[in-house]
């Protein structure tokens, strides 16, 4: 979860696309690093990135429609360019080909998260979690329950959540941001503060409405 090593796997899914045509799996990475530097805001042009994300994503699904991977990432960038119901539809097919894909669930704790369905979505997380607990995307995970938790304005159990995620992932941003408006809530302002300073060093570019609109897409913009 760096912007070094997202960098360096693409030309590595590239080259392996190139070698195996009829291979999904390369193109669910690429669709994976430029997914990750639209929502990081590492890419010049975040909304071009989450264009080729969905390409990418895409074409992985045609390659290859019984790839639950596949399915699964298509979900998650669905959300995070605004479109919840092709989300879920796209992750319960990932977790209809492979019940026990985590980050099927992951998809579709997402698109709950973003429809304001707090309830749906922490389920979702809870059961990614149970399936794969030290899986390396487990930082994400807990970013997205500690979100809706944060969301169902539970501040204490969003702080207790967002701990948990710069824990075990020091440099993935988004745990810092959850855990940083959570700590802001309960009035721990020295603690939100450090939180909130580690985040932007990860995030720099993250420092207006605008840059946090483009990987927070809200149903119901009350919830942004």
């Amino acid at each position: 979860f760096t912007r070094e090593g997202v960098a360096a796997a693409l030309p590595l899914f590239q080259r392996a696309a190139q070698l195996d045509p009829g291979f999904s799996l390369p193109h669910t990475g690429m669709a994976n690093v430029h997914m990750v530097e639209a929502a990081f805001l590492w890419s010049r042009d975040p909304e071009e990135s989450f264009a080729e994300s969905a390409a990418h994503a895409r074409s992985a699904v045609a390659i290859d429609n019984m790839d639950a991977y596949a399915h699964a990432i298509l979900g998650i960038v669905s959300a995070l360019i605004g479109k919840p119901d092709e989300a879920l539809e796209m992750a319960r097919k990932a977790i209809e080909l492979n019940p026990s894909s985590p980050l099927g669930y992951h998809g579709c704790g997402v698109a709950h998260c973003f429809n304001g369905e707090t309830a749906l979505g922490i389920k979702a997380i809870e059961m990614a979690i149970r399936i794969s607990p030290n899986d390396p995307l487990l930082p994400a995970w807990l970013s997205v329950l500690a979100g809706c938790h944060y969301l169902a304005r539970d501040y204490n159990k969003a702080a207790e959540v967002g701990r948990l995620a710069v824990q075990r992932g020091p440099h993935y941003p988004i745990g810092w941001r959850v855990y940083a408006t959570a700590l802001g809530q309960l009035e721990r302002i020295d603690d939100a503060r450090k939180a909130l300073t580690t985040f932007l060093m990860l995030m720099p570019s993250c420092t207006t409405e605008a840059g946090v609109r483009v990987s927070v897409r809200f149903r119901h913009d009350a919830d942004f």
